[in-house]
């Protein structure tokens, strides 16, 4: 039995079998000590260990197996040995199942742009200039988007093995090495010619280096000047949009409301921003203040920010004086304020009590119970997904604020008692339990029951000159073992259990509410 072990070459983790693991280790080692004076050894020796991944990898991707002696064998063949590299490659290592075709790569080292004309050049062994040219010319046509789909598709021949593959080049200890070396013989040549070239030409201009060097920094000054100019401005346009993009947001939100609640998907309600503040604060001034203190606050930060766009845009001879002194010192005067009143006022939302009442007794029969949202009154298109309605609505019911409606929650219970109830549960906030507990009994709501008919009031509603406090109505209907019911489409988007549908009807079986009909 043989012991497999667990190893990581270039990133891919390979298991192999011991004898194959040492036969690797062994040929590694023979490289490292052949390479190891020569330069730029350690660079051949990693490129060489990034084609054997790529090697094992392909192999044991097709046969699904651990890496084995043979393998690492064949590897060795296409590979080559040490040993090996001063006589020819024989026949036997040219026909191992190793071999690729020349494969189609971006060459790094021919690029103007994204390196696809060289590579393309490297593929057909053609001057990349001929494909270059191509772009070009059809520059109107399809150039500019060829191009960028190759340059995506195509992937960068960045290691030494990619490279001798996209020239079609075979991949082995040889040619490896041969290339790596080819590669820094041209970067040392490239730095010798351009350490003579600055050579020669500081002999050549020593005298004229002083006022060259002063007409370059001025230059690089009147640049530097030109691109924060032009900067400051398209930053002071992004600026000025983005102000009177809030500017017209917050005079929306104010005398808007219905194009607000259109923009602002989710909103738990139909908003307006003067009656929610003159509910949620204490009538008269303090509501007057609050209201005012909250565009003082939101409005000084958006001013400020289109009078900063005005001046990036056309300079210092705008003048603001003592705008932003000015501004400042208001508007820390009225988040105070605001805060203040918002402080006080948190206080009436210290405490909650419910009231529960049992408010009917429905018929026990085979014909199925009928739950609606009752018809001939003002309902929203937004019904389902609207909680508090703050805002002038059509249907004036009196003794209660017309500028305020809530929606009730349903949610249909079953029971083992042989009777079926409503309960009307109604809560408030108060600032002690006595007030929480009064401000709860005064909410209004109805509902109606005919026959197999009940029929509920689509919203609850607060006394004339009541505030806000969070008012809330839950209606529980309580069902008894096998009765049938059915609800209305307003009904079932505002009602627990959430699977229920419109005209549909549905059964208390079992401890539980299934569909009728269905197991």
């Amino acid at each position: 039995m043989k012991k497999n072990i667990r190893i990581n070459i270039n990133g891919i983790i390979f298991n192999i079998d011991e004898d194959a693991y040492q036969r690797l280790n062994t040929y590694l080692e023979q490289l490292r000590a052949h390479f190891a004076k020569q330069e730029g050894g350690n660079e051949i020796v990693d490129d060489i260990e990034i084609r054997i991944a790529e090697l094992l990898n392909e192999k044991t991707q097709q046969q699904n197996q651990i890496v084995t002696l043979e393998d690492v064998e064949e590897v060795i063949k296409v590979m080559g040995t040490p040993s090996e590299m001063q006589g020819d490659e024989t026949g036997e290592q040219k026909k191992t199942f190793f071999n690729r075709p020349k494969r189609l790569f971006r060459d790094p080292d021919s690029r103007i742009i994204g390196g696809v004309g060289g590579g393309m050049g490297a593929y057909f062994n053609t001057d990349p200039l001929w494909f270059r040219l191509a772009f070009v010319l059809s520059f109107f046509v399809v150039g500019p988007l060829a191009y960028i789909v190759f340059w995506i598709a195509v992937p960068m021949a960045r290691t030494t093995a990619e490279k001798l593959e996209m020239k079609g080049e075979k991949v082995n200890i040889d040619n490896i090495e041969k290339s790596v070396k080819d590669e820094l013989k041209d970067v040392s040549e490239n730095l010798h010619n351009y350490a003579n070239k600055a050579k020669e030409s500081f002999n050549q201009n020593r005298g004229n280096f002083k006022k060259t060097g002063a007409t370059a920094a001025n230059g690089l000054e009147e640049i530097l000047r030109f691109t924060l100019k032009f900067g400051g401005v398209i930053l002071g346009i992004l600026l000025l949009f983005t102000g009177l993009s809030l500017a017209t947001s917050l005079l929306t939100l104010l005398f808007l409301p219905d194009i607000t609640h259109l923009f602002i998907e989710d909103l738990p309600m139909t908003f307006h921003a003067p009656t929610f503040v003159e509910m949620f604060f204490n009538p008269g001034l303090p509501s007057t203040f609050t209201i005012l203190g909250l565009i003082v606050v939101l409005g000084i930060p958006i001013l400020g920010l289109l009078v900063l766009s005005v001046r990036m845009i056309f300079g210092p001879r705008i003048k603001t004086g003592s705008f932003g002194s000015s501004a400042l010192l208001i508007w820390f005067v009225a988040v105070f304020a605001t805060a203040a009143s918002v402080m006080f006022t948190a206080k009436d939302f210290k405490r909650e009590e419910s009231v529960r009442e049992e408010v009917a007794t429905l018929p026990v029969s085979d014909e199925p119970l009928i739950f609606r949202i009752k018809q001939n009154t003002w309902i929203p298109d937004e019904y389902d997904d609207t909680k508090y309605i703050f805002n002038e609505v059509p249907e004036k019911m009196t003794g209660t604020r017309n500028d305020f409606r809530g929606i009730p929650e349903f949610s249909f219970m079953h029971t083992k008692d042989t009777i079926n109830t409503i309960e009307i549960i109604s809560s408030s906030h108060g600032k002690n339990s006595r007030e929480a507990k009064m401000l709860a009994e005064k909410i209004g709501y109805a509902f109606k029951a005919e026959n197999n008919l009940i029929e509920f009031d689509p919203f609850f509603t607060i006394p004339e000159r009541s505030m806000f406090r969070a008012q809330d109505i839950r209606v529980r209907i309580i069902l008894s073992q096998g009765t049938k019911f059915i609800v209305d489409d307003y009904l079932d988007d505002i009602s627990y259990p959430w699977y229920l549908r419109d005209e549909r009807t549905y059964i208390v079986t079992e401890g539980k509410i299934k569909e009728f009909g269905k197991e």
